[in-house]
């Protein structure tokens, strides 16, 4: 039996005009950019009603059928025939994880790293399904491959410039802890500039309502892929019902937190 071998990509490569092109990606574009999305080390995901959280641990994600599409171009029924065959070809794990759907990259960790991961001293391996554990961590990242910007380098710089950028300054101490913790990677980087220029365009803040700092960082990926919602003629919610809604939830929020 050959012992398997794999290429690196630098992660640059994906700022590349190469990368970026304005077209449809291929499958095997789709796969490798699941892998540059996965969680590189233990993270946490909350849904956008603050309502529930789950931990992520190395090579999963959390992405909608919606985002997917949008993000490769493809139609939602071109992305779910991608996941099934991805999952017949044991290339991909799905679970329910307390409701909230799980994608697991079944040889991230195989392929992203080159040291034997002697022990896992954080106790962040999968622990559910029946083979989860043939998959906990063989190796660990390899420094020099995964390292990208390191939190160090980006939280000082680039946490100041997104919060010069921000108009409502309440909260920035928990505004840069939600940063810290959440924004690791060049494509983290990337994810909240552009979460960031959607949310300011937003009807919302155009109507003078905008959310605490810390909100804001703490729930940012809910505007990644934000689209407007059109007026139709069916009933909706108006937004200044919606602003209320949301004011309700941050307060809240603030007496837990106390």
């Amino acid at each position: 039996m050959h012992k398997q071998t794999y290429i690196k990509i630098n992660r640059a490569y994906f700022d590349s005009p190469f990368w970026n092109e304005n077209r449809p990606r291929t499958k095997a574009e789709a796969y490798i950019d699941l892998f540059q999305m996965a969680t590189v080390s233990v993270n946490k995901y909350t849904t956008p009603d603050f309502r529930t959280t789950i931990n992520l641990t190395r090579g999963e994600g959390v992405w909608s059928i919606r985002f997917l599409a949008k993000r490769w171009k493809w139609s939602r029924g071109k992305v779910e025939s991608f996941f099934k065959i991805l999952k017949v070809r044991k290339k991909a794990r799905q679970e329910l994880r307390q409701g909230i759907m799980v994608t697991f990259i079944t040889e991230y960790s195989v392929s992203q790293g080159s040291d034997i991961y002697k022990k896992d001293t954080k106790q962040d391996g999968v622990k559910t399904g029946s083979r989860r554990g043939q998959d906990k961590y063989k190796n660990v990242k390899n420094a020099n491959n995964d390292k990208n910007v390191s939190t160090k380098e980006i939280d000082k710089e680039n946490f100041l410039e997104l919060w010069n950028k921000y108009p409502n300054k309440d909260g920035k101490t928990q505004a840069y802890k939600h940063f810290n913790s959440s924004v690791k990677t060049k494509e983290d980087w990337l994810a909240i500039n552009t979460a960031l220029t959607n949310y300011l365009k937003s009807e919302r803040v155009n109507n003078g309502y905008v959310k605490n700092g810390s909100t804001w960082f703490n729930n940012w990926r809910d505007w990644v892929d934000y689209v407007e919602p059109q007026k139709t003629s069916q009933k909706f919610i108006p937004i200044s019902e919606q602003i209320k809604i949301e004011r309700e939830q941050e307060r809240k929020q603030k007496e837990k937190s106390c």
